[in-house]
């Protein structure tokens, strides 16, 4: 089963390719490497809500329509909530599969306290993957000032370019990313961070290649 997130902050991308179009490329990586070892697929919408559900199938047809449906999704409005897809999930997962959670999690749930996401994890092989770009960890080069706009909330804020903010910028970046990691470990949840400047395939089978380690 594939989860992806399709909310507002999916839609940035000051890299090569922005996150809509990574996760789109993990989408079709997962679906066709699952098809060929005839594996049934399923795929999930959600932003603050579910907006999609396909039940797993195992057909080329499936696969593509998957993707020309994952693509052309509106961002949805609103603050991620991820807590409604996990609750799905757990509902109408009837056998132990494996999910791919794609998203950035950014969201202001207490997910990894959660009864549902412990439900999910103990039931299922949940995998998440994460997609970062550049935006995020680092501010840009030079002097004045940024404006930087939440795109889920709207919000506007001017940031002074210097090098003190540009280091407490990249530090809170990695204490983000360090604190999600811890997260992860400790709700037994698989993870890998995928940047948005290269290709998502080389993370992926990073991943994978450890998991067959064990």
């Amino acid at each position: 089963m594939i989860a992806l997130d399709v909310s507002r902050s999916m839609e940035l991308g000051e890299s090569h390719f922005s996150k809509k179009e990574v996760l789109t490329f993990i989408t079709g990586s997962l679906l066709f490497s699952a098809l060929s070892d005839q594996i049934n697929t399923g795929f999930m919408a959600f932003g603050d809500r579910v907006v999609a559900f396909n039940q797993p199938r195992r057909t080329r047809g499936a696969a593509w329509a998957v993707l020309e449906h994952c693509w052309s999704l509106a961002p949805q409005p609103g603050p991620t909530a991820i807590l409604p897809a996990i609750r799905h999930l757990v509902r109408t997962l009837k056998k132990t599969s494996v999910v791919f959670l794609v998203s950035d999690f950014i969201t202001g749930e207490d997910l990894f306290a959660s009864r549902d996401l412990a439900l999910l994890s103990a039931r299922h092989d949940v995998i998440a993957v994460v997609p970062e770009d550049a935006a995020e960890t680092t501010l840009p080069a030079g002097r004045g000032y940024v404006h930087v706009r939440d795109l889920e909330s709207g919000r506007d804020v001017a940031v002074a370019l210097g090098a003190r903010n540009r280091r407490a910028y990249a530090a809170d970046a990695r204490r983000r990313r360090e604190a999600l990691a811890r997260a992860f470990y400790r709700a037994s949840i698989d993870h890998v961070f995928v940047p948005t400047n290269r290709s998502p395939v080389e993370p992926l089978l990073e991943l994978f290649a450890t998991r067959m380690r064990r």
